[in-house]
């Protein structure tokens, strides 16, 4: 096999795991009834998005949600 045929199967294999990640979330989103439900699908979301990243090697995405948690709650009474 050559080395173009590897990273075109490994990119298909990324593209299919992305768009059936959109797709669990959205589906999760969308039977979301109350306001309270939608916030947690979507901490979730952000929480599998940090944990992907860590894995990877990038650390830095728990800081980052972490400052956009802070900055809201400082925004919002907390």
């Amino acid at each position: 096999m050559s080395g173009g045929v590897l990273d075109k199967a490994a990119r298909q294999a990324v593209e299919r795991r992305l768009t059936n990640l959109h797709k669990f979330y959205d589906d999760r989103q969308q039977a979301a009834k109350t306001d309270q439900e939608l916030a947690a699908v979507m901490l979730d979301r952000a929480r599998a998005i940090a944990k992907n990243a860590e894995k990877a090697g990038d650390p830095s995405k728990w800081y980052l949600l972490a400052q956009y948690l802070d900055a809201w709650c400082n925004q919002n009474g907390g």
